[in-house]
């Protein structure tokens, strides 16, 4: 069956970019709106025709979005289509259309509201919408996302949603939830990604009740990496407590790499020239993973000193990530174009 004419791709584009001119009609006819060729591609096109129209929707200027905006109101209905779902839900972030926000909640409900029917596929889209929620930060929806965490029935033990709420918790901090986390931590039965998910929120309350037992964990070699990398990692937010401080000093002579560049980076949240000429030595270190860490440890400290070795690392540094790094730190400084 032939494409209809205002479906195709082609014409989309000239028609929704501000910048380039529609073609020519074939006939004396005069050519659609563009605003109306972006509402019936919604209303009547294929799905893979409304992803390639969302897709446009970018090259709209945002002095002349809002009756295109409100053409995205089709799309609220239209909620089984994963890939339409995840084009849509990316738009709605990208370009901060909070008043299409509530699309996540409806995704959500819709492949929830699956049950067992629930295709691995509908619960990585859940997982996505689940993110999403929490890029925009609104503690409206908290009650939801840390369902997920707690109940079993709707997580289905699928990792990546437990993660979500989880990553909720760390964000908003509700007192209630802080007496959860433990449980996910020393839980064999979860993976390690969940329960770093879970440390990280505890580190979040950043509760003086908590050093012991992160100090604790940075110390059992038999926990799983992840686990006590972001373990030593969040010891940086108990500075400047000589507590925490001697522990990653006691690190850094670590024979793992990311033990170690985990270690650094946390000392450069803690203050005084002992940290700082720590820092600068390791920045000479042959283990480029270590350099990384090090250099990004280096962002409290602005003296000439530590610009020129930056300077020097953004030019000279034979791996990519710490020239990277280095030239980020001046960037954010204004030393670096």
């Amino acid at each position: 069956m032939k494409t209809p004419h205002w479906c195709r791709p082609a014409l989309l584009l000239a028609l929704l970019a501000p910048a380039m001119a529609a073609p020519a009609p074939a006939s004396n006819a005069a050519p659609e709106n563009p605003v109306e060729t972006f509402r019936r591609t919604f209303r009547f096109g294929t799905w893979a025709q409304q992803v390639e129209a969302l897709a446009l929707f970018n090259n709209i200027a945002k002095s002349n979005r809002a009756p295109y905006e409100a053409a995205l109101e089709l799309l609220f209905p239209q909620l089984d289509n994963n890939e339409l779902a995840r084009k849509f839900m990316d738009l709605i972030e990208a370009q901060n259309l909070r008043r299409y926000e509530g699309y996540f909640a409806a995704v959500v409900a819709r492949k929830d509201g699956k049950g067992d029917l629930a295709s691995p596929e509908d619960l990585l889209v859940i997982g996505e919408a689940l993110r999403h929620m929490n890029a925009l930060s609104n503690a409206a929806q908290f009650p939801l996302l840390a369902d997920f965490a707690t109940n079993a029935a709707r997580n289905r033990g699928h990792g990546a949603l437990v993660i979500e709420g989880l990553r909720a918790v760390e964000i908003h901090r509700p007192a209630e939830f802080r007496s959860k986390l433990p449980p996910f931590i020393n839980g064999e039965s979860w993976a390690e990604g969940v329960q770093a998910a879970a440390l990280r929120a505890l580190v979040a309350y950043k509760s003086p009740a908590d050093l012991e037992y992160l100090i604790s964990l940075v110390k059992r070699d038999d926990l799983k990496s992840l686990v006590r990398w972001t373990a030593v990692a969040g010891l940086a937010e108990y500075a400047p407590d000589p507590r925490a401080y001697a522990t990653l000093q006691a690190l850094y002579t670590s024979a793992d790499f990311e033990i170690r560049a985990r270690a650094l980076w946390a000392l450069g949240q803690f203050p005084g020239t002992e940290t700082r000429e720590l820092l600068l030595r390791a920045c000479k270190d042959n283990a480029p993973r270590i350099r990384l860490f090090a250099v990004r440890g280096l962002a409290k400290w602005r003296e000439a000193e530590v610009n020129e070795l930056l300077e020097f690392k953004r030019k000279n540094d034979p791996e990519k990530s710490v020239r990277e790094a280095a030239e980020a730190l001046l960037r954010e400084r204004g030393l670096a174009k």
